[in-house]
């Protein structure tokens, strides 16, 4: 299942806590933490400290795997990274100054 935001993620936590025949009580204290952050996360909060978040797909026999998503590629996004900003600056600085472009 692709999961794209919080809501997702805590609609699967929940699906599969059910359909293994756990409460949120004896979920939260195979991951160690209260009933009351596993409520919160089923209903999609979005500031859960990862690492619980990985134990809890975790203790819930889940795994997590990550893939490049082919539309969102630097490429075809327009984004480029730090030093391809800097270098970019560093020329328009040079044109801008008449000096000779820094590569």
């Amino acid at each position: 299942m692709r999961v794209r935001n919080t809501q997702v993620a805590g609609q699967l936590i929940r699906e599969e806590r059910k359909r293994q025949g756990l409460t949120q009580a004896l979920l939260a204290e195979r991951v160690g933490v209260g009933r009351q952050w596993i409520h919160q996360i089923e209903r999609g909060k979005d500031t859960a400290e990862v690492g619980l978040v990985l134990k809890t797909l975790h203790a819930l026999g889940l795994r997590v795997s990550v893939e490049r998503d082919p539309l969102r590629t630097p490429e075809n996004q327009g984004a480029r990274s730090r030093a391809d900003r800097r270098a970019a600056k560093r020329r328009r600085r040079a044109e801008a100054t008449g000096g000779d472009p820094v590569p």
